[in-house]
């Protein structure tokens, strides 16, 4: 397997963990988890290539008997989605007050069925649930392959390809001009990010957006936990040249754009220059408190937290976070 910013091994056993406790307990429910907040990331390949797709869980609502899931992305209009026991992803119309059969992945390898995901598609066929590919996000031979049989000229589905618990992670659709192709590159399944393409980031998170520090002058407030996280999970280490010890800062600005808190401001480094070729994934966790130079409790209202590498060019890479006090 390639490198990946979560091992491929691991994702897929957190993603097992997840879908066990969202109730997926059969091999037809897994090949397309519904949660709302579920999110994948899709980059486009192929002839007349265009935006990365995003699809996303974005409500759940009661229709018809059932709990659908209204998910966006795929298309111009939202779709609401609902898995049956029997493992058949369905699609609802809340028009025409119907549902029809999108994806049935209780079918048996061979076996062909009748779907209305797309109009120049209505057929497809379960070639096997063991089919091997090397994808952005790993390479696996557990996938199931469904093949489409077109009815129009020049459109329509000619292949998908669903990893378990994870969901959708190529389609290949036919176009005027040649083979057009989705590929997963990030995936967001119950509030876990459970698989990611190689990448090179830098990401900045805290333990709330809202903080509370009204009435608290006697004691401070509870401090903000903050975490910086830099990835490197491409082919190549990552060359960072540091001018001297300091390998972070974080930084708190009120909504003029004042620093208000500084982390390295009253820390002390070695004056040597270093070189560090990086690959893999880093956390450091800072617990910022907030209040002043003076000890004053900081003032209710709207604040950016701003993290940054300390590596030559200054502020290559750099994440930031809104948070409020009220």
């Amino acid at each position: 397997m390639r490198g990946t910013g979560i091992s491929i091994c691991r994702a897929v056993a957190l993603a097992a963990l997840i879908g066990a406790a969202a109730g997926v307990a059969s091999a037809q429910d897994f090949y397309f988890p519904l949660h709302v907040g579920d999110q994948w990331v899709y980059r486009t390949a192929g002839a007349g290539s265009a935006q990365p797709v995003v699809l996303e869980v974005v409500g759940a609502q009661d229709l018809n008997g059932y709990t659908y899931f209204l998910t966006n992305g795929f298309g111009l209009d939202a779709a609401y989605l609902r898995m049956s026991s029997d493992g058949v992803l369905y699609s609802y119309d809340p028009v025409a007050r119907i549902e029809s059969p999108w994806v049935d992945f209780g079918r048996s390898e061979g076996e062909s069925y009748k779907t209305t995901m797309d109009t120049c598609s209505p057929e497809a066929t379960v070639q096997t649930k063991s089919y091997k590919a090397e994808l952005p996000i790993g390479t696996f031979s557990n996938l199931l392959r469904i093949t489409y049989k077109p009815s129009c000229a020049d459109a329509g589905i000619e292949e998908e390809l669903y990893l378990p618990y994870i969901g959708l992670v190529r389609r290949t659709r036919t176009t005027f001009a040649g083979p057009r192709t989705l590929e997963l590159v990030y995936a967001r399944i119950a509030g876990v990010t459970v698989v990611g393409a190689p990448e090179s980031s830098i990401g900045l998170t805290v333990d709330k957006s809202v903080y509370v520090v009204s009435g608290l002058r006697a004691q401070p407030p509870e401090p903000l936990l903050a975490r910086l996280t830099l990835r490197n999970t491409g082919g190549a280490p990552l060359r960072l040249t540091y001018p001297d010890g300091q390998e972070f800062d974080l930084l708190l600005r009120d909504a003029k754009g004042n620093i208000v808190y500084r982390w390295s401001s009253d820390k002390g480094f070695t004056q040597s220059v270093r070189v560090e070729d990086f690959s893999g994934e880093r956390n450091r966790a800072v617990s910022i408190p907030l209040v002043d130079t003076k000890g004053n409790v900081l003032a209710p209202g709207n604040y950016v937290l701003e993290a940054l590498l300390t590596a030559m060019p200054p502020a290559a890479f750099r994440a930031q976070v809104g948070i409020t006090l009220k």
